[in-house]
């Protein structure tokens, strides 16, 4: 398949930033935590990263009325929260953590006893749902499942939390015939006891569900906390695609849960079919991760991750065979990873190497799916979705707000089209740069239904000193005039021909359509 080709496919659907993890309103939860079995208070914490200059946050909860930080463009702050927010195990609860700014921003939190620890990506309230469907997990050996008659702490079930936003709630625990009235920035607990037919969770209004366990058992008597964020309901057929990595050193213990709206399926990892398909959501579970998988359609251009202290960070990266090269962290390219093959499928996969601070991972001009994966100190493992910037792929970085892109749909003269332009809040195009040039043709390329032939860009002649400049007033380097140009008596301003990109020299007066172009905001690397 040709490159064109195979990027067309890739980002056929990538025609928003509809699907980021950005945005200005969240809230989280940390659920109790009893797998460390010393007297270790919890420590929790979030990471904000802040896409524009001056943005200001607000953090509230029950124990902070209201901690205010301004943020610049890039910065990742970290928050460290109040270790008597865990939830405990009251089935209401007010310990919800509320985190809003003025401009978009993204949320990772974290939250553990000293090596227990869950991390999770928090979606912003106006990305969430009404209704989830809850994985039946109530006999879910090596967690909640009672051995014998034994009644221990660490046996005790998996519990749902739901998360109300702003406003009273009514929410209905599908299944089990019951409805709750939830005030305003409360948390809910379901606790999923073997025989708790719990189906779904509906709302009449937005609201976040998680699925967590306390003290999921892992090997050698001991047990890890774990936790989720569940997806909401959908009606759309999902493909999903297993990276080994996430199941290194417990191939024999990985599991993979799939839900739709009627089941729940679960069956082990089999690293030879790891294309998983469902109209619902998938689930990976190894002993100490629960991590809800992300969908081929989700998959995007820009992550900002940022790793945690004192342990190893991964980002496991899935992306077609034939876009690894494009792949990049912060300015640079990966260089030559392990990149391992997904069986089955044209995907590969490698873990890259993270630092303790900001990482950016971003694809020049395609899009692929990649999670932040940490290792502890005694091996645990945990991790979560990374936070996704942007879906729209752009060879000069990640996009904050994506270039303005128009060509005029009236011709007119140079002066006229430079006007127009600036109306638009755009200006008529400038293309120094060769990179930017093929960027600019392919755009302009996918204009030609229009019958267009020529359109007037940003460049003229200095009728003082004879030479040509560009109007954003970058260096005159490299020139693409057709043969036989420029001819100065034809006129002073300059066009390009459509069909091969070529300029030529024109009378100000005739008239032709505007490229009109504004930059992208692109995130400080």
């Amino acid at each position: 398949m040709a490159g064109l080709e195979l990027l067309f496919l890739l980002v056929a659907a990538v025609d928003s930033q509809s699907t980021t993890s950005a945005g200005q309103h969240f809230l989280l939860v940390y659920p109790e935590n009893i797998a460390y079995y010393y007297t270790v208070p919890p420590a929790h914490a979030v990471y904000i990263t802040a896409l524009h200059g001056d943005t200001t946050v607000h953090i509230k909860h029950t124990y902070k009325s209201d901690d205010v930080r301004t943020l610049a463009a890039g910065v990742v702050e970290h928050v460290r929260l109040d270790q008597r927010l865990e939830l405990g195990n009251t089935e209401i609860s007010d310990n919800v953590v509320r985190i809003f700014s003025n401009k978009d921003i993204l949320v990772q939190s974290i939250g553990g006893k000293s090596n227990s620890v869950q991390s999770s990506l928090v979606l912003p309230s106006d990305k969430l749902g009404k209704r989830y469907i809850v994985p039946q997990l109530s006999r879910f050996t090596g967690t909640n499942h009672q051995l014998d008659n034994t009644v221990a702490t660490e046996r005790g079930p998996y519990r749902a939390v739901v998360i109300n936003t702003g406003e009273a709630n009514n929410v209905t625990l599908e299944g089990l015939g019951q409805t709750t009235e939830l005030a305003p920035y409360k948390a809910l607990q379901i606790f999923l006891d073997p025989g708790t037919d719990l189906q779904a969770v509906s709302a009449d209004k937005p609201v976040v569900v998680l699925l967590s366990h306390t003290c999921g058992m892992k090997e050698d008597c001991s047990c890890e906390f774990i936790y989720t964020a569940l997806e909401p309901e959908s009606s759309v057929p999902h493909t999903f695609l297993v990276p080994p990595f996430l199941a290194d050193g417990a191939e024999n213990d990985s599991l993979v849960i799939l839900t739709d709206s009627s089941s729940t399926k679960i069956s082990t990892y089999d690293s030879d079919s790891p294309k998983l398909s469902v109209t619902g959501s998938a689930i990976f579970y190894r002993p100490g991760l629960l991590l809800t998988l992300i969908p081929e359609s989700s998959f995007a251009s820009c992550f900002v991750i940022r790793g945690y202290e004192n342990l190893e960070n991964f980002g496991v990266i899935v992306v077609h065979k034939a876009q690894t090269d494009g792949v990049r962290l912060g300015k640079d390219s990966l260089g030559s990873p392990d990149w391992q093959q997904i069986s089955g499928t044209d995907y590969v996969s490698a873990a890259i190497s993270l630092a303790a601070d900001k990482n950016v991972l971003w694809h020049s001009s395609s899009i692929m799916g990649v999670y932040h994966i940490a290792i502890t100190t005694d091996q645990s493992v945990f991790g979560n979705q990374a936070p996704i910037l942007s879906r729209i792929p752009d060879y000069r970085g990640c996009i904050v707000n994506p270039e303005g892109f128009e060509i005029g749909t009236e011709p007119d003269g140079w002066r006229e089209s430079v006007a127009y332009c600036k109306n638009k809040q755009h200006e008529l195009v400038s293309f120094p740069d060769a990179e930017f040039r093929q960027h600019l043709h392919k755009r302009i390329s996918e204009e030609k239904g229009r019958d267009l032939q020529r359109v007037w860009i940003g460049m003229r002649l200095r009728l003082l000193s004879g030479d040509f400049y560009w109007l954003n007033k970058e260096p005159l380097t490299e020139m693409d005039w057709c043969e036989g140009e420029p001819q100065y008596e034809k006129g002073h301003c300059v066009a390009m021909n459509v069909e091969d990109f070529g300029w030529t020299t024109e009378h100000c007066c005739m008239e032709a359509n505007p490229v009109c172009y504004k930059e992208p905001v692109l995130l400080p690397i």
